[in-house]
């Protein structure tokens, strides 16, 4: 180190360090320094901390408070400039020792930052990751051999809190994809509330509205739903369950197939579902061979009174009866006869 008049005393000593052969970038005080023979012993930084990359040249001056500053100055070299290894700063990256590191742009706004737009960004509080580019996405190989998921929602656990998997936004949280973990089922969130569910455990899909399925649809166990409206409705087995628990497994009625709607709408209509017989009972002539249904009514050939039978199905209500050829036997379902 340069001599202090190689005097052995106790002095107060200014460090300076100079980017340039006159410009101060730091500066600090040193009090009490004792000196021998002109010799001294102080840690450049202890005072004031140094910011200093060690990217440029540098000059060291020391001033003995009171009098005029050393000279000459004297430019650091190798040892001191090891700092520079805590922090790497370049023309288009920075790797500080502490603070956001940039890969890619020198302006780093979260803790990693990669690219000149800041185009991925990964916030150091929780890890939340951030693309800035509306054209980014995430690319996996191809593969042909087992591989590991994609995405892991938990570490551990089979009781973990429920998660959403998509969001539609930070503001709206609420709408998307949710995995409830205790009952293992995916639920499609409107507002916080499902709208469709996926339920892995028990092997089902529950909906909540109305669906619009453009083609067809196979169901393999229980179809619960308010209602059904399509053009045409197959039972491979079990048949049909109707509200009081009976069974229509046949589509025909007497010597007709019908089709199911029409089954329906004749065995249930809603102003019957409350009687406490097991079927409403309505008269009809001598005999009945043949029922029809038309969509509102019920169409009765009676055999020995050679005649047919009109009743309104939503009541039994008699809507006329009409002679016809003898022994009649069997009806279809049309508007009806308009005269006997």
């Amino acid at each position: 180190m340069p001599t202090a008049s190689r005097s052995t005393n106790t002095v107060d000593l200014e460090i300076r360090i100079y980017d340039a052969i006159n410009a101060v970038a730091t500066d600090a005080t040193h009090n009490a320094v004792a000196v021998d023979a002109g010799l001294f012993n102080v840690v450049i930084g202890s005072v004031t901390p140094m910011t200093l990359l060690f990217d440029n040249a540098y000059f060291l001056g020391i001033t003995i408070i009171g009098s005029p500053e050393l000279a000459p100055r004297t430019q650091l070299n190798s040892v001191p400039y090891s700092f520079s290894s805590r922090a790497v700063s370049g023309d288009d990256n920075v790797f500080p020792a502490s603070g956001n590191v940039g890969v890619g742009t020198t302006s780093p706004p979260a803790s990693l930052t990669v690219g000149a737009e800041n185009q991925f960004q990964v916030a150091g509080t929780e890890g939340d990751v951030t693309f800035t580019d509306d054209l980014a996405s995430i690319t996996f190989p191809e593969t042909s051999a087992p591989n590991a998921p994609m995405i892991q929602m938990f570490a551990s656990g089979w009781m973990n809190a429920n998660r959403m998997v998509i969001a539609h936004s930070p503001t709206y949280t609420d709408w998307g994809l949710q995995y409830q973990d205790d009952g293992d089922k995916f639920h499609f969130l409107r507002n916080g509330t499902p709208v469709l569910t996926v339920d892995l455990g028990a092997a089902r899909v529950d909906v909540i509205g109305t669906t619009n399925l453009n083609g067809d649809v196979s169901v393999g166990g229980t179809l619960d739903v308010g209602s059904i409206t399509a053009e045409t409705i197959h039972s491979t087995s079990s048949g049909f369950t109707f509200p009081d628990g009976s069974v229509q497994t046949s589509a025909a009625m007497g010597t007709n197939p019908r089709i199911p709607m029409q089954i329906a709408l004749l065995r249930w209509y809603e102003n019957n579902e409350s009687v406490s017989t097991p079927w409403p009972s309505f008269n009809v002539g001598d005999e009945p061979r043949g029922v029809a249904f038309d969509g509102a009514n019920i169409w009765v050939t009676n055999y020995f009174d050679d005649t047919v039978t009109k009743l309104r199905a939503s009541d039994g209500d008699l809507q006329g009866t009409f002679n016809v050829g003898m022994t009649a036997l069997a009806a279809w379902p049309s508007t009806g006869p308009t005269s006997g």
